[in-house]
């Protein structure tokens, strides 16, 4: 019987999703698709298609992000990047449960949030200023769309819901923050930045125009 070659052993998806972050990682956190995939398969005897699927799957997770052809890893797949395949695995099997303070499956960089608890958000805010600006950069949909921007504004957790430190804690009004579509998703754009962090970065652009 021949034996496989560790570096030539068919991987597992959870071995694979460990290794495709471990390669950005690696990297410094970013990598073009075509990079990627060579380092990935270098040594193997993966598919490119798996290792794009892969891919496709761990930006769902969360854990990595990619826009156009640059794909770079998130700060939660920096921490699993240092995993193995058995708590990835896991991380992914507990990702859809519909528990506040935990990873839920939803759109592009969505979390399950308590609805009820943003609309009361928005109520006080709109309340103590008869607007709903965004808390970065000040747009104000009302002001550039008319009726159709009317109380329109999207939510952001201050705290990631995936951090370990926020697991399972309720929400309360000062853990989030009202910002404009742009500014949300700079936000969540890794290296993810804090709200102090993103508004100085708009004072220091608004300084320098």
């Amino acid at each position: 019987m021949i034996e496989q070659s560790l570096s030539h052993k068919t991987l597992t998806r959870w071995e694979l999703y460990v290794q495709v972050l471990k390669t950005l990682a690696n990297v410094g956190g970013s990598s073009s698709v075509r990079d990627l995939i060579a380092r990935v398969i270098e040594d193997s005897d993966l598919k490119k298609g798996r290792v794009r699927n892969a891919r496709y799957h761990l930006r769902r997770y969360e854990l990595l992000d990619y826009d156009w052809d640059i794909t770079t890893i998130t700060e939660w797949g920096e921490k699993y990047a240092e995993s193995d395949a058995d708590e990835v695995r896991q991380f992914i099997l507990n990702f859809n449960l519909n528990v506040e303070g935990k990873p839920v499956l939803k759109s592009h960089q969505a979390r399950e949030r308590d609805l009820k608890i943003v609309k009361e958000k928005k109520q006080v805010v709109f309340e103590e200023k008869q607007a709903l600006p965004c808390e970065v950069c000040g747009f104000d949909f009302f002001q550039r769309y008319g009726e159709a921007g009317w109380k329109f504004i999207e939510c952001h957790h201050k705290v990631p819901l995936a951090e370990p430190t926020n697991d399972k804690l309720p929400t309360q009004l000062i853990d989030l923050a009202l910002v404009c579509s742009n500014c949300h998703r700079m936000l969540h754009r890794p290296p993810w930045k804090s709200l102090n962090e993103l508004q100085s970065i708009v004072q220091q652009q608004e300084l320098s125009s």
